[in-house]
């Protein structure tokens, strides 16, 4: 879901409806910012206004990994930047999935 128009409001019911974690938005050739819901609850816990652009406050740069990294790469990623959300991309920088924390540690005890 893009919400590159949406105010943080908007963001956090698109949010509450698909029951997804993330929103991400795209600025300018491929380069990805992305909203989640740690951030929106941080922001509203201080009393940012429901209509603040979601743009003012996205993190950017997000970041990204090609589909053939393997999985164990791939968590090892999200652990050493401390991230949630680990956006994949194809070779043109065109996102084609994203995995959040929660994919990982799902997986990971499915495999062990």
């Amino acid at each position: 879901m893009c919400c590159r128009n949406a105010h943080l409001g908007e963001a956090a019911s698109q949010m509450a409806a698909a029951h997804i974690s993330s929103l991400l938005s795209c600025q300018v050739m491929h380069r990805w910012a992305i909203i989640t819901e740690r951030d929106l609850l941080r922001l509203l816990s201080t009393h940012a206004a429901r209509e603040t652009p979601v743009s003012e406050v996205m993190s950017a740069p997000v970041l990204t990994a090609s589909p053939d990294l393997g999985f164990t790469s791939a968590y090892a990623q999200v652990l050493n930047h401390h991230i949630r959300h680990l956006v994949v991309v194809d070779a043109t920088g065109s996102v084609i999935g994203m995995a959040s924390e929660t994919d990982f540690r799902t997986t990971w005890v499915r495999i062990c």
